[in-house]
């Protein structure tokens, strides 16, 4: 477990990211925004959580954000490779997000998930937390 190393890792976080969320955008565009995101004022790269193979590819991480105002921390992305799912890693890499956020702190923290996604709803059981909203997304085609 570590902090990413920005954008010197930029394509192995993108990969684990693509494969964690399926996504549908090609691999190019995808570390294109990866890069974008990591060169924003907001981005800290100690926020910014991995959990590394002896290979050194990345295979689980999350963010960690602050509200240092409302002592709050929010994780957001959560995720791991498919290929390295249950192993203890999204685990992993979320306890260290909460040493963070103590150290930083926070008193709080929240994550969101849709409500079919059991795997991500057990995980962040495991860690400690408890459902408490339920949050309709909307969506239209414009």
């Amino acid at each position: 477990m570590r902090e990413c190393k920005g954008e010197p890792e930029v394509a192995s976080l993108a990969r684990a990211q693509y494969g964690a969320f399926t996504s549908a955008a090609p691999f190019e565009r995808y570390l294109e925004r990866f890069r974008i995101f990591m060169r924003s004022p907001v981005y800290d790269p100690n926020l910014d959580i991995v959990a590394v193979a002896p290979d050194g590819q990345i295979r689980a991480f999350c963010i960690v954000w602050m509200d240092p105002v409302n002592k709050v921390g929010l994780f957001e992305p959560v995720g791991t490779h498919p290929d390295f799912q249950r192993k203890g890693l999204g685990k992993a890499v979320m306890l260290e997000g909460f040493r963070r956020l103590r150290a930083g702190g926070m008193r709080q923290a929240i994550v969101s998930t849709f409500e079919d996604n059991l795997a991500a709803i057990k995980l962040y059981e495991s860690v400690g937390f408890q459902i408490v909203n339920h949050l309709g997304t909307y969506e239209k085609d414009v």
